[in-house]
């Protein structure tokens, strides 16, 4: 176990540690589920702050649909963190995160968690072309290319498609306008020398 967990990169533990802390504190009943959604009036009339936070990493009680999220959460975020720069990948999940809080209150989301997700689930897809994937009651597997688009037939709401939306402009940004005629080296989600010195000074 020691060994496993030292494997799982940084920014992927943090993001897995949280999501199992909040969904193990709700299911137990020590925090009532619904204080940890996304929700504007809470958080500016009555200073629930920590609304910001815990709707990120928030997918609910434990059950099945928890497992298979975190699950997925776990091998896709993992395979990107170490297949990025630590700075890269941690500034993809801040920039993300700045999306969903701009879009939370015009569109009423309250999972952050879903968009963030959706949003990992569709930069790996898009670096993962050719691998397959499999859900756990589909006996056949399925193109990764294919995984934003299973996983949100199976939760069709906003956060999903504003996710999907967000990691398309990343990718597109990151992967694609590079390499364009008139992108020749530009990047729009270069991570600034703050987000290196902060990785750097934990010891990342």
């Amino acid at each position: 176990m020691e060994e496993l967990l030292r494997n799982i990169p940084p920014v992927t533990k943090v993001m897995i540690a949280s999501t199992i802390l909040l969904s193990a504190i709700t299911s137990m009943n020590f925090v009532n589920p619904r204080t940890m959604l996304f929700d504007m009036a809470f958080i500016k009339n009555k200073f629930q702050v920590w609304r910001v936070f815990t709707s990120l990493f928030y997918y609910g009680n434990f059950s099945v649909y928890t497992f298979i999220r975190v699950m997925l959460l776990y091998q896709n975020s993992r395979s990107l963190e170490q297949n990025m720069t630590r700075v890269d990948y941690l500034y993809f999940v801040i920039v993300t995160y700045m999306f969903l809080l701009l879009c939370a209150p015009i569109f009423h989301l309250r999972y952050l968690s879903d968009g963030l997700f959706m949003a990992i689930t569709y930069l790996y897809s898009k670096r993962n072309r050719y691998g397959r994937f499999h859900l756990m009651w589909i006996p056949i597997a399925i193109s990764t290319t294919y995984m934003p688009w299973v996983l949100l037939l199976l939760n069709f709401d906003s956060a999903s498609i504003i996710g999907i939306a967000i990691g398309h402009i990343y990718y597109f940004f990151e992967d694609i306008f590079p390499r364009l005629r008139s992108g020749i080296g530009f990047r729009l989600f270069k991570a600034p020398d703050t987000i290196e010195r902060l990785i750097h000074y934990f010891g990342g």
